[in-house]
C-alpha cells in the first residue's frame, strides 16, 4: 500500500513516522508541513493460546520485521535524500514486551527454555483482572492518577501476573520489560530511555511526585521491578539518541545518515498530539479497533472513572484526561459475525445509508424495540469494571440485508452514547463550559454514519480529519520536535497538523437520540441488577 506524493519539496527537512497498531505497522516520511510523502504498511500476527481465555499475545521479532520492510518501502519511494531524513518517531499500542537476556522469553509458556516466538503481552489481553482488582484493593494514593482503579490492559496488572504465573528460572532471564512504544525507541537508538507518554499513561509513573512510587511497588508486590522498568524517562519531544549503524542498515537507510531517535508515544496518543489543538476546548475521538477520548486541560481535575490526569503526558504543561472504550470497531466485527456476513464494513455502512434515505424518523421507528450496549470487553471508562459485558435487547429471527443493516446502525449509535456517557462525566469533573466541538481520527471516523451519529448523539459539532492517518502526523510532530526542526510542539503543531472538516448535529435527528440514550443507561443499570440478583 503506498501513495506518492511528488510535488513535495525532497531536499527539505523530514521525519520517519511509524505507527503499530493491533494488526498492522504503517509509516510514512513526513514533511515539515505535515504531508504524507509516501506511506507503506505491513500485517502483524496475533495469537490466542487455546484454552487460554482472555490472552492475546504478539510476537516482537513479527513486529520488528515488519517495522524494517514499511521503514525501507517508505524512505525508498520519498525519493528524499537520506541526509534530509532528520528525525524517527514511533507510536504502537500499549502492549508489554518481555526481552530476555538471551532468549527469547514466551508470556505464555512456563517453561523458560520455550523456544514460542510470542513475548508481548497485547493491549487487549484480559489475563491480569485478579491482579488488577488486588492492586485496586490497595487504594493507594497513586491510583488517583488513573480514576481511582487500575485497569488489567495497564502494565502494572500485566507484570503482576508474569510475578504470579512465571517461575524463578523464567525471572532469571528476564532483562527488561518495556511498552510496545518504548522498545522501539530503545532498540532503534540501542538506548534504555522510556517515553513519559507510556510511563504516566500505563505505568504508574507519577510526573508530579517522585516518578516511580516504591511505596505503591512494596503495597502491590512488585518493589523488585525497578531494574526492569527503566529508570530514565524523555519529555515528550525528547531525543533518546539517534538510529544505530545496525538499525540504518536493517532500514535501508545510509549509514552516514544522522536520525534523532525522538520519545515514543501510545498510538492514541500520537492521534491525540495531533488533534488536541485547542487546550480544553475539544476532546480528541481516536476510533479504531479500541477507542480513546482525550482531554487536555491547565489545571489539574481528578475524575473518579476517568484515567489521569496525567502532568505532559502528551501536550507539555497540560493535565490529559483519558476515557476511553476497550471495544470500538471489534463491536461492528462482532456484529458481522453475529449475522455471518461477509460483506466489508464499508458495503453494510452503504446498506445503512440506503434506508436511511427512507426517512431518519422511519428509520428510527423501526429499531425503536433494538438496542445494544457495547461494553464487550469490559467498561474502560466511566465506569471502569473491566467484567461488564455487551448486551443486545430486541433480537428477532430476521435475516437479510435490512436487518443487517439495523443491527449494523445500532451497534453504531450505541458507541456515539458510549462517547456521550464518557463526556458527561468529564464536563462535571471540570470541563463544563470548556467543551465545545469533538475531533474525531482513527479508521472509524471515515465511517459517515458515526461520525454524524456522534454529532447527533452528543450534541456537538464534530470535526472529521481528512489525513488517512492522524497517528502519523502525531508521531511526526515529535519527531520533529526531537530533531530540532521545531522549536518545540506547539510549533511544529502549528505547521504539521492534519485538516478536517465539520459535521454539526441535526437537530431533527438529536431528541430521537435522546430516547436511545437513556435506555442505553437502562441496559447498563439493568445489567448490574441482574448481576446481584445472581449472587
Amino acid at each position: 500500500k503506498l501513495q506518492f506524493l511528488y510535488f513535495i519539496d525532497s531536499k527539505m527537512p523530514h521525519v520517519i513516522a511509524v505507527d503499530v497498531g493491533s494488526a498492522s505497522v504503517r509509516g510514512s516520511v513526513v514533511s515539515k508541513s505535515g504531508d504524507l510523502v509516501s506511506e507503506a504498511e505491513a500485517p502483524i500476527k496475533q495469537h490466542r493460546p487455546e484454552g487460554k481465555d482472555g490472552h492475546v499475545e504478539q510476537s516482537s521479532k513479527d513486529i520488528w520485521e515488519a517495522v524494517c520492510n514499511v521503514v525501507k518501502k517508505v524512505v525508498l519511494n520519498s525519493k528524499v535524500d537520506h541526509n534530509d531524513l532528520k528525525g524517527i518517531g514511533f507510536d504502537a499500542t500499549c502492549s508489554m514486551v518481555v526481552k530476555g537476556k538471551s532468549k527469547t522469553l514466551s508470556v505464555t509458556d512456563d517453561d523458560a527454555s520455550s523456544s514460542s516466538e510470542w513475548d508481548v503481552i497485547m493491549w487487549m489481553d484480559h489475563r491480569a483482572l485478579s491482579q488488577a482488582e488486588s492492586i485496586n484493593a490497595t487504594k493507594h494514593s497513586v491510583l488517583q492518577y488513573v480514576g481511582g482503579s487500575i485497569s488489567p490492559e495497564m502494565a502494572m496488572s500485566k507484570i503482576k501476573w508474569l510475578k504470579d504465573n512465571k517461575d524463578t528460572l523464567w525471572w532469571s532471564e528476564v532483562d527488561k520489560i518495556y511498552e510496545l512504544p518504548d522498545w522501539l525507541s530503545c532498540k532503534s537508538a540501542n538506548t534504555d530511555i522510556r517515553s513519559l507518554c507510556t510511563t504516566v499513561c500505563k505505568c504508574n509513573y507519577v510526573t508530579q511526585e517522585v516518578g516511580w512510587n516504591e511505596d505503591y511497588l512494596n503495597e502491590i508486590g512488585l518493589s523488585d521491578c525497578l531494574p526492569y522498568i527503566g529508570s530514565e524517562v524523555a519529555q515528550i519531544g525528547s531525543p533518546c539518541g539517534q538510529l544505530t549503524e545496525e538499525v540504518l542498515q536493517e532500514f535501508g537507510i545510509d549509514t552516514n545518515a544522522k536520525i534523532i531517535v525522538g520519545s515514543s508515544l501510545i498510538d492514541a496518543h500520537a492521534g491525540g498530539m495531533a488533534l488536541c489543538t485547542n487546550g480544553p476546548k475539544s476532546v480528541a475521538v481516536i476510533a479504531g479497533t479500541s477507542a480513546c477520548f482525550m482531554a487536555v486541560h491547565p489545571e489539574k481535575n481528578l475524575i473518579p472513572g476517568i484515567w489521569g490526569p496525567y502532568l505532559n503526558a502528551m501536550i507539555p504543561n497540560m493535565w490529559l484526561s483519558e476515557a476511553g472504550m476497550s471495544a470500538f470497531g471489534l463491536v461492528l466485527d462482532k456484529v458481522l459475525l453475529l449475522n455471518n456476513s461477509s460483506k466489508s464494513h464499508s458495503e453494510v455502512t452503504d446498506l445503512v445509508k440506503d434506508e436511511l434515505e427512507s426517512g431518519t424518523e422511519d428509520f428510527f421507528k423501526s429499531i425503536s424495540n433494538v438496542h445494544i450496549y457495547p461494553d464487550f470487553m469490559g467498561n474502560r471508562s466511566p465506569i471502569g469494571d473491566p467484567t461488564l459485558t455487551g448486551m443486545m435487547s430486541g433480537m428477532t429471527l430476521d435475516v437479510g440485508d435490512a436487518h443487517l443493516a439495523k443491527q449494523y446502525a445500532v451497534a453504531i449509535y450505541s458507541l456515539s452514547y458510549g462517547v456521550r456517557h464518557a463526556l458527561e462525566v468529564l464536563k462535571k469533573g471540570g470541563y463544563e463550559g470548556h467543551l465545545s466541538s469533538l475531533t474525531v481520527a482513527g479508521g472509524i471516523a471515515n465511517n459517515e454514519v458515526f461520525s454524524q451519529s456522534l454529532a447527533d448523539a452528543t450534541s456537538l459539532p464534530v470535526d472529521v480529519v481528512t489525513t488517512s492517518s492522524a497517528m502519523l502526523i502525531g508521531t511526526a510532530i515529535t519527531a520533529a520536535t526531537s530533531a530540532s526542526i521545531f522549536p518545540d510542539i506547539k510549533s511544529a503543531q502549528e505547521a504539521m497538523s492534519p485538516k478536517h472538516h465539520r459535521l454539526q448535529p441535526d437537530p431533527k435527528t438529536v431528541p430521537l437520540h435522546e430516547k436511545r440514550y437513556k435506555v442505553f443507561l437502562e441496559m447498563l443499570k439493568d445489567q448490574q441488577k441482574y448481576r446481584q440478583m445472581m449472587q
